[in-house]
C-alpha cells in the first residue's frame, strides 16, 4: 500500500507538462499532415477509380488514427519518465521554482524553466518509438490492408536478420537518450560514440535497402504499380538526408544546451 501511496496520483505532473506541451505542439500537426498526405497519395495509387469524397474521408480518418496515436506515445512517455526518474532527478531536469512571471502575478501564471535537453531528448524517444512501428505497421493503417490481408508493409525474410539487428540499434539509440537526461549531461565520449552509432545505422539501412527487398513482395505483386528503377535510390537519399539532419541539430541543439548552462 504505501508503494501505492508514494507513486504520482496524476500522470504528467507539472514539472513535466511544459515540455509535453512544447513537443505536442509541433508533433501533433506534422502527424496530422504527414498522415494526411501518405494515406490520400495511398489511395490515389491503388484505386484505379478515385472519388474524391472517399479520398478525404480516408485522408481525414487515417491522420486523425495517427494524431491520436501520436498523443498516446507522448503521454506514455512522459507519464513513465514522471514514475522512473526520482524526485531529485525531476528537480534537476525541471525545476518547480519559476524563473518568469508572465502577466498578472496574482493569477500565478508562471513560465516555468526546464532542463534544455528534456524536450530534445523526449522527441528523439518519440522518434525512435515511431521507428520501431515501422515494420509491424499494418498494411490497413494507411487504405493497403486489400493488398496483402492487412499484413505488415516489409518483407517477412528481414526477420531472419536485419530486422532483430534493427531493433537492436533502436534499443541502443533509447539506452543513450535515457541515460543523457538521468546523468544531465553527455560527455565528448557519448556524443562521439553516438554520431558512430548514428551513421554506422544509416550505413546498415542503406545496405538492406540495396540488398533486400524492403517491402513485402505480395503487396507489390497485387498493387498496379510495379517495381520503379528510382525507388531504392531515392529511400537512400532519404536515409542519408535524415541522419545529416539529425547529426545538424542535434551539434546545434547541443550548442544552445551548453551556453544555457555555463549561464547558471
Amino acid at each position: 500500500m504505501s508503494s501505492l501511496s508514494d507513486s504520482p496520483q496524476y500522470l504528467i505532473g507539472p514539472q513535466l507538462y511544459p515540455a509535453f506541451v512544447r513537443l505536442a505542439r509541433w508533433m501533433l500537426p506534422m502527424a496530422l499532415v504527414v498522415a494526411a498526405v501518405v494515406n490520400a497519395a495511398v489511395y490515389l495509387a491503388v484505386e484505379p477509380t478515385p472519388v474524391i469524397g472517399e479520398l478525404i474521408a480516408v485522408a481525414a480518418a487515417k491522420a486523425i488514427m495517427a494524431t491520436l496515436l501520436t498523443v498516446a506515445i507522448l503521454a506514455a512517455l512522459f507519464a513513465l519518465l514522471e514514475r522512473v526518474l526520482s524526485p531529485e532527478q525531476l528537480a534537476r531536469i525541471a525545476p518547480v521554482e519559476s524563473s518568469k512571471v508572465r502577466g498578472d502575478h496574482s493569477r500565478g501564471v508562471f513560465l516555468h524553466t526546464t532542463h534544455p535537453g528534456l524536450t530534445e531528448t523526449v522527441g528523439s524517444l518519440v522518434f525512435i518509438v515511431f521507428l520501431a512501428l515501422i515494420p509491424v505497421i499494418p498494411t490497413s493503417f494507411v487504405y493497403a490492408g486489400q493488398l496483402n490481408d492487412g499484413g505488415s508493409f516489409v518483407n517477412p525474410d528481414l526477420w531472419n536478420v536485419w530486422l532483430p539487428v534493427y531493433y537492436g540499434f533502436l534499443v541502443v539509440f533509447a539506452a543513450a537518450e535515457v541515460w543523457k537526461l538521468r546523468a544531465r549531461k553527455s560527455t565528448t565520449a557519448m556524443r562521439v560514440v553516438n554520431l558512430v552509432a548514428t551513421f554506422v545505422f544509416a550505413a546498415f539501412l542503406t545496405a538492406a535497402v540495396l540488398t533486400m527487398d524492403i517491402v513485402d513482395p505480395v503487396i507489390l505483386d497485387d498493387a498496379a504499380w510495379s517495381r520503379s528503377s528510382w525507388a531504392d535510390p531515392a529511400l537512400v537519399v532519404v536515409i542519408w538526408a535524415v541522419t545529416l539532419w539529425s547529426v545538424i541539430t542535434a551539434v546545434r541543439t547541443r550548442g544552445v544546451s551548453d551556453k544555457r548552462l555555463s549561464l547558471r
